[in-house]
């Protein structure tokens, strides 16, 4: 328990309160949601009602326009829902919003730092100032450099 706290801790401090990342995570979060209640309300074209949130979200900042729609859908449906669980589940799946794109800019930046390790193999095993690298053929009777 004592660890996930840390880790939320750090996600907290790293992405969540970071300005240039709280527009994605706060965009994922609001996907997540609304996807959640689209299957809650049973809705039948999910991408809609996805896009019914993301034009409350956009109205007023913050979470409490987005809330208040998906309140006011589950009332309507007839469907029982607590402001503060609704407020609570938002709060989890900033977490997991977060976490995601944790999880792909690292995956991004380890496949960088792949393909860089592999340029520096390649040029040290086949440096550009071979004669044998490609760009610089050989004759094969004289054994020769055609240029």
């Amino acid at each position: 328990m004592v660890a996930q706290q840390i880790t939320r801790r750090a996600l907290e401090e790293k992405y969540i309160l970071d300005f240039r990342m709280l527009p994605k995570t706060r965009a994922r979060r609001d996907q997540q949601f609304a996807r959640w209640a689209a299957q809650q309300l049973q809705e039948q074209d999910v991408d809609a009602y996805l896009a019914q949130i993301c034009r409350a979200g956009k109205a007023i900042p913050g979470d409490e326009d987005i809330l208040q729609k998906v309140l006011a859908d589950f009332r309507s449906a007839g469907k029982e829902a607590g402001e503060e669980d609704l407020r609570a589940l938002m709060h989890e799946m900033m977490f997991s919003a977060a976490e995601q794109l944790e999880a792909e800019f690292n995956s991004r930046t380890t496949h960088t730092e792949q393909d860089d390790y592999l340029e520096e193999a390649l040029e040290e095993t086949f440096p550009a100032s071979d004669p044998i690298a490609p760009g610089h053929p050989i004759k094969p009777a004289t054994g020769r450099r055609s240029d």
